[in-house]
């Protein structure tokens, strides 16, 4: 999925930086474009038609290039979805949990313990994985580093602040607060690799 999503990307940042060029050589040429518009409206042959066939190009061109954009965005989310419910930080699950802190006080270490558990889980799993999913192109990079911090770290921070400080465990507090939201931060920003 990567290797599609750096090509695409790259299909994109084409298309786009071409209609601005394009764009940019319109508007010096506009009265000219006016002039050869209004000729082409008026003759009906088919010299004409044949003269509109880059202009219909260049709208397959941009439909093509919007949806690139929309499929890269798609997949973007769907990865950072992803990797939150591998987390257990899916805006459900940290629903879930909730309730289910808040009704059984009784149980709440245990609860908090499944949490800490299940994220510190997915968090070396994904530190795991980190060398194998590289994006070579920067702007991807970026991107996709900032839409998954956006994803799951103001969750997990939340999380972390309110309930570290809650003693939940007698003996191992520092086996379920292992990643410091700080830590989480720089793993998640390197995650696609390094500029």
């Amino acid at each position: 999925h990567l290797f599609m999503a750096n090509n695409l990307y790259s299909m994109y940042i084409f298309i786009k930086d071409r209609k601005r060029d394009q764009t940019s050589n319109e508007s010096s040429m506009g009265v000219q474009l006016l002039n050869n518009d209004l000729r082409r409206a008026s003759s009906m042959n088919a010299n004409a038609m044949n003269a509109n066939k880059p202009f219909s190009k260049n709208k397959q061109i941009m439909a093509i290039a919007d949806k690139i954009e929309l499929r890269l965005k798609q997949e973007q989310t769907s990865f950072c979805e992803r990797i939150a419910s591998v987390m257990g930080l899916t805006p459900t699950e940290m629903a879930e949990f909730q309730v289910l802190h808040e009704k059984d006080k009784s149980g709440h270490g245990r609860a908090l313990k499944a949490k800490f558990t299940l994220f510190n889980t997915g968090m070396e799993a994904l530190r795991a994985q980190q060398g194998e999913w590289r994006v070579s192109s920067t702007g991807l990079r970026e991107h996709m580093s900032a839409q998954l911090q956006d994803t799951v770290l103001p969750v997990y921070t939340e999380f972390y602040n309110t309930y570290a400080a809650v003693k939940f465990s007698k003996k191992h507090m520092d086996r379920y607060l292992r990643f410091p939201p700080a830590e989480v931060e720089w793993n998640l920003k390197t995650f696609f690799g390094r500029s």
